[in-house]
């Protein structure tokens, strides 16, 4: 069974299309990450364009992603600024 999925992207149309794409297959989408994390301005509409929280490599390197993983989505998409800060 998949708990849950970290969808990897390189920009923002990459992002929504993959999120729509795998949430329309019912699996668990839980956030975004890739190297459109580079961009300050492209975590904000990634995370307008899919409704997701987006997680920079410093958070997924770090204890707290256990934690995070855990959390319903919408939990985490709350904490979005204090996530990429």
């Amino acid at each position: 069974t998949i708990d849950s999925i970290i969808f990897a992207a390189g920009d923002v149309a990459d992002a929504a299309a993959g999120v729509e794409c795998l949430q329309h297959k019912k699996l668990p989408v839980t956030a975004v990450s890739g190297r459109l994390t580079a961009s300050p301005m492209a975590i904000i509409d990634a995370v307008d364009a899919t409704g997701l929280p987006v997680l920079n490599k410093a958070i997924l390197g770090s204890h707290i992603i256990v934690d995070i993983l855990q959390m319903p989505p919408l939990q985490v998409s709350s904490m979005q600024s204090m996530l990429v800060s």
